[in-house]
């Protein structure tokens, strides 16, 4: 098999152009976004094709080795193709293993080659909720109460742009001020997000609800043609008094049905979170599963062992 390899700078438009129209994972794969893993992480972004089936994710180096994740954190790679190859899997994973991983994270959304993974991975089950923009979804009566009452605020909503990063930025720190809680990713990450909205090729929708001229929530999307990812939101005091999120998820919803896309992705679900999935089958997002091939060298494992990790 000819299975070549590009970095992320060196991929053709014409592969990154078969990724983007991969489904409800395809969101992840315009070049701007790629490459800010890259520009925040400083790690390698590379991708392995036989020109039929692609396979994109990236090398993070440590002082013990490297490490293979299809896509960061695991955020639905995996292989993409109209008809994904089984023996382009096994050529990818003997290259992975030729270049002596410590570890390599392999996610699978979608059409699976689940048998190219021998024994030494583990696969690890996860779920994300999806709703249907094909029909009209059914909400919660809790649900349409709060969009009710964002309604009834005088509340505008605006697609924002890169000029207003700034108060976007303002506003997170708010919400982590508020919440007590961090986000999962650096405030550099945020700021190079924010920085790319409203640009064509970037893929990234940035909506802002405003009382008056005050921004009081925000939030952040992932989309191609016929999917849209939403990525994160916060809002401030007033705008999680008065339900803004509410107003914007409805709002989005609407348009991306308007628009003809075709599934709205709500986002990995941990297990045990049980409030953050009734929230998501409120709107009438329903579960659907992917998979994690996990494998780690015995250094590794130890390692991850001694930080308490599984």
């Amino acid at each position: 098999m000819n299975l070549e390899s590009f970095t992320i700078d060196q991929l053709p438009q014409e592969l990154l152009s078969q990724a983007r129209a991969g489904g409800a994972a395809g969101v992840f794969y315009t070049r701007p976004l790629l490459e800010l893993w890259e520009a925040v992480f400083r790690w390698q972004g590379v991708a392995f094709t036989d020109g039929e089936t692609l396979l994109v994710g990236y090398r993070k180096s440590s002082p013990v080795g490297r490490s293979f994740y299809s896509l960061p954190f695991g955020w639905y790679g995996g292989f993409i193709g109209t008809d994904v190859s089984e023996s382009l899997a096994v050529a990818v994973i003997d290259r992975l293993h030729r270049e002596k991983f410590i570890q390599e994270n392999i996610v699978q959304f979608g059409s699976q080659p689940g048998s190219a993974f021998d024994k030494r991975y583990r696969c690890r089950q996860h779920s994300t909720h999806i709703l249907d923009l094909t029909t009209k979804p059914e909400y919660s009566v809790n649900t349409k109460r709060n969009i009710a009452r964002a309604g009834s605020a005088n509340l505008t909503i605006k697609e924002l742009i890169a000029a207003d990063s700034g108060a976007c930025l303002q506003l997170l720190q708010q919400h982590v001020k508020l919440t007590g809680r961090k986000r999962k990713l650096p405030e550099a990450f945020y700021s190079k997000v924010f920085s790319l909205a409203g640009k064509s090729d970037s893929g990234i929708i940035l909506l802002g609800v405003y009382a008056e001229s005050e921004l009081i929530a925000c939030q952040v999307y992932f989309s191609n043609t016929t999917d849209i990812f939403y990525f994160d939101g916060f809002a401030g005091q007033k705008g999680q008094d008065q339900r803004a999120g509410f107003l914007l998820f409805d709002w989005m919803i609407e348009r991306s049905r308007t628009q003809g896309l075709h599934r709205l992705n709500l986002g990995a679900s941990p297990q045990g979170e049980s409030g953050l999935v009734r929230f998501k089958e409120s709107w009438g997002a329903r579960a659907v599963s992917y998979q994690e091939y996990y494998r780690a060298t015995p250094i590794k494992r130890a390692l991850d062992i001694i930080r308490g990790r599984k």
